[in-house]
């Protein structure tokens, strides 16, 4: 597992920090900023992302030339590692070269008979049933959905699993809004930007100029934030009052950070924001910001697959993913995933044993100090 460095043993943290709430509709495309002032971030109400393509080059025009910046995005950045490899993809990076080329040509379209080179999946339809994942799932070649889950995406202790990344229906679906953002964002800008954590660490990416990209997920970030929305919680992010009750949430993240929220976003919180884009998009930077600052540990499972093809949710601690099983009754266990999660929590309880016995060090030597301060005063 890879333990990313705590950031506020760096000299410089990045000048923009911002967190989009995407969505295949513009209206709905949100974004909420953190911009550095000296030595404390500044954060406003969340504002609309505006034109896509040009969301990057505005940002970077805003923070000024040499300036560190982190974008992150709410949508799957990164591919099922069994998915890249039934497909011949070796890496994210090689893959989004090819996307929109060649055999790739199709692949950012939506068929009704998908294919490995053509795999989101369904069109829209106006009959109930017409369209299961199962097509989906059969079509590519494999024999559960959880074949085309990334590790990030699984179910954890604190939230429920993510969607299919190639499903695009439903209020749940995200495959829409991958292939809008990965052709307008991410396919454009792979040359000019930084991609987490692909091309490393982030302290090491965020010590350098340049933009930074990374992946949020809200209904991850609110754990770190100290509440829970959504199924069997009684609270739901879409109705205003709700999101008005974990408003004293919010803000207490805001006292760990060095952070000032401006009167605008300080009122938006406090009423529960216009709607839940604005509220995920707080949220979401919120939880960045935890990282950034070092209020909150950087977890990367150090395994090939996930550094170089699926990538990895901002914040979210791989000891976490939970043990229970899913509502499918022919899930299988894999033997290396379940290893590799006993060794993460092996390495989290070890990283524990290892601080509580520095502690017990510094206690004990800091007490002989005072022992014999005292018996010099004797």
């Amino acid at each position: 597992m890879k333990h990313e460095e705590n950031a506020m043993g760096l000299k410089t943290m990045p000048s923009l920090v911002a967190a989009a709430d995407w969505s295949i509709h513009s209206k709905k495309r949100r974004m909420a900023i953190a911009r550095l002032r000296k030595d404390c971030y500044e954060i406003g109400p969340p504002q609309p992302v505006g034109e896509s393509r040009t969301m990057l080059s505005r940002l970077a025009a805003e923070a000024g030339q040499d300036a560190a910046i982190l974008i992150a995005f709410d949508f799957p950045i990164g591919l099922p590692a069994a998915y890249a490899r039934a497909a011949g993809l070796n890496s994210f990076r090689e893959a989004l070269g090819q996307f929109g080329h060649g055999k790739w040509a199709e692949f950012y379209t939506v068929s009704a008979q998908p294919t490995l080179h053509h795999p989101f999946f369904p069109p829209p339809s106006q009959i109930k049933g017409e369209y299961r994942k199962a097509q989906l799932v059969n079509a590519l070649g494999f024999d559960h959905i959880d074949r085309l889950m990334r590790r990030c995406d699984a179910q954890t202790d604190t939230r429920m699993q993510a969607e299919c990344m190639f499903w695009t229906m439903g209020g749940k679906q995200v495959g829409r809004a991958v292939i809008h953002a990965w052709r307008t964002i991410i396919g454009p800008a792979k040359d000019h930007v930084q991609i987490w954590p692909f091309d490393g660490q982030i302290w090491e990416l965020l010590s350098q100029p340049g933009i930074t990209l990374a992946e949020i997920y809200p209904g991850e970030a609110y754990s770190h934030l100290g509440f829970a929305m959504g199924a069997g919680t009684g609270l739901k992010k879409g109705d205003q009052e709700d999101r008005r009750k974990v408003a004293n949430d919010l803000l207490r993240a805001g006292e760990q950070l060095p952070v000032q929220f401006t009167d605008a976003a300080r009122h938006q919180i406090v009423t529960g924001f216009r709607n839940d884009d604005d509220f995920d998009a707080m949220v979401s930077l919120l939880s960045m910001l935890l990282v950034v600052t070092g209020a909150r540990e950087g977890l990367v499972p150090d395994e090939p697959d996930i550094l170089g093809i699926e990538g990895w949710i901002m914040g979210q601690q791989p000891y976490l993913l939970s043990c229970e099983p899913t509502a499918s009754s022919d899930v299988d266990v894999d033997p290396d995933r379940t290893a590799t999660v006993l060794r993460s929590i092996s390495e989290r309880v070890d990283d524990v044993a290892s601080g509580v016995k520095k502690l017990r060090e510094c206690l004990l030597a800091d007490r002989d100090q005072k022992d014999q301060g005292a018996h010099d005063e004797q």
